[in-house]
């Protein structure tokens, strides 16, 4: 390829004074980062390419005393051209100064703290677009924290010793929203809890397990109301607590099937309700009221049929009733309109027997 128009220790992340071994590692360190077998952008293989060919010289004593011997000559210039003679000497080495030497890391988009090994610690730049960035790494010189700026997106990020996201926070601006959000990553690199904003600026909070699916959330929907589900390894909701479009508070669960096994609800007429199902979808038991309110309790058996139930008549009177499996009542236990008590039995022809 050709030879790059960038310096080769630049190219490396690395002190023109780095050890052998301080190279190495920032090499292998890139190459994690843009070969093209694990980023898929478009520049990476040029990235790639340019990082081989500076490993390649600086990897090599011979061709790296060679490259450094021209590129001290490249920036010093003949003793002439650069410092003059004698005295001028000294002036030149004092304007030279390190106040002098950050100015022009400045003006070159960058500034380096570099440790005794040449290895970059900390860097602060700018990107060919101009957007900042100040990185922090550690003693192998792999990327540990993050401050960077993308166009509207600001972020901040705390990386473990393989280069992955364990911990950011993140804003992105745009002309219809403004939304936040907290991550906490494993050691894949893959979100695993994400508390902040939807794109419309209603708050979330959302768990995913190893393989992505979501397992725990709690958001605020569209139409204002709030809910919290709790999902299986397939990503079915199993236990969810919320509300309804008019803002009546619900609790469901539902099985392996999606079949509907425990509820609490309130209807549109105020009435608030609690039934089981079983595995087939039917309720079973439901313990809930009138829409005037008045409680009322029933079961039910495989077949649909009530087979207990309690509940209060609109003239104030209250029922218990036990029926057959062909629905016919059994045992009756009440009152009268007037509140006098009783107790009824019947036969499987409907005959009273015992009253």
């Amino acid at each position: 390829m050709p030879e790059p128009a960038a310096d080769l220790y630049e190219i490396l992340h690395v002190h023109p004074s780095a050890h052998p071994e301080v190279i190495q590692v920032a090499y292998r360190r890139l190459a994690r980062l843009y070969h093209p077998d694990g980023n898929p952008a478009a520049e990476a293989a040029a990235r790639m390419a340019e990082i081989n060919y500076a490993f390649d010289i600086l990897n090599d004593p011979a061709r790296r005393a060679e490259y450094d011997h021209q590129r001290v000559g490249d920036r010093t210039g003949t003793d002439d051209d650069r410092t003059g003679t004698g005295d001028d000497r000294t002036s030149a080495s004092a304007r030279r100064s390190q106040p002098a030497a950050v100015a022009d890391a400045i003006r070159a988009k960058s500034f380096q703290l570099v440790n005794d090994d040449g290895l970059i610690r900390a860097e602060l730049s700018l990107d060919a677009d101009g957007d900042p960035a100040l990185r922090m790494n550690d003693r192998n010189g792999s990327p540990r924290f993050a401050i960077y700026q993308w166009g509207d997106v600001s972020s901040l990020r705390f990386m473990d010793s393989n280069g992955n996201t364990r911990f950011g926070i993140s804003q992105h601006e745009t002309d219809e929203a403004n939304f936040s959000a907290i991550l906490l990553s494993d050691q894949s690199g893959a979100t695993r809890l994400v508390i902040g904003e939807a794109d419309d600026g209603t708050p979330m909070l959302r768990t995913k397990d190893r393989d992505g699916k979501v397992r725990f959330e709690v958001l605020q929907g569209e139409d204002g109301s709030q809910y919290l589900a709790i999902n299986d390894q397939s990503g079915n909701i199993r236990l969810f607590i919320g509300e309804s479009a008019d803002g009546a508070p619900m609790l469901y669960t539902k099985d392996r099937d999606g079949k509907p096994r425990f509820a609490v609800q309130q209807r549109e007429d105020g009435s608030q309700e609690l039934t089981f199902g079983d595995q087939s979808g039917a309720t079973r038991l439901f313990i809930g009221q009138f829409a005037d309110g008045a409680p009322m309790l029933y079961t039910k058996d495989r077949g649909g049929k009530r087979r207990l139930e309690i509940y209060q008549q609109k003239d104030g009177s209250q029922d218990f009733h036990i029926s057959d499996q062909s629905g016919a009542t059994r045992l009756f236990i009440g009152e009268d309109a007037d509140g006098t008590p009783m107790l009824r039995t019947k036969d499987r022809d409907g005959k009273v027997r015992f009253e």
